[in-house]
């Protein structure tokens, strides 16, 4: 599933849906499960590695994808290009992207990448995309 991925969401799902809107447009399998006490239940697509998180409201406020997902953010392939490479081309929109051991945050973006190793220049295992202040909570 190749799809633009952005502060909106991925494709057609969209921060703010609700678990059931979708649940409707994923149309496949799924198990939900808690990732941490005391958060809402995680939504695990995995035929399509696909994780959505959700609010207190019921409502998305994250969407987390891995390959066989294909997300982009202008015509990048986030998980087909090393890690540096995504870098470099995400500063050209935030300038203050946020490097950590793990990967990356770009809040103002509002997306994100996984990679174990970043140094030594590996690609991302998985992207995920949030909503405003997310990572605040």
């Amino acid at each position: 599933m190749r799809c633009e991925i952005s502060y909106e969401g991925f494709g057609n799902i969209k921060i703010g849906m609700t678990r059931e809107e979708v649940r409707a447009i994923l149309d496949n399998q799924f198990r939900s499960f808690v990732k941490s006490r005391g958060s809402e239940p995680v939504d695990a697509f995995e035929k399509d590695s696909i994780f959505v998180y959700y609010g207190s409201d019921g409502r998305c406020e994250a969407v987390e994808v891995a390959s066989p997902c294909k997300p982009y953010y202008k015509e990048l392939d986030l998980l087909n290009a090393g890690f540096r490479h995504v870098i470099e081309h995400l500063k050209k929109f935030d300038p203050d992207i946020i490097e950590k051991e793990d990967g990356f945050i770009s809040d103002k973006l509002g997306i994100g990448g996984y990679c174990p190793n970043p140094e030594e220049n590996l690609e991302l295992e998985s992207v995920i995309c949030f909503e405003e202040g997310y990572y605040d909570k």
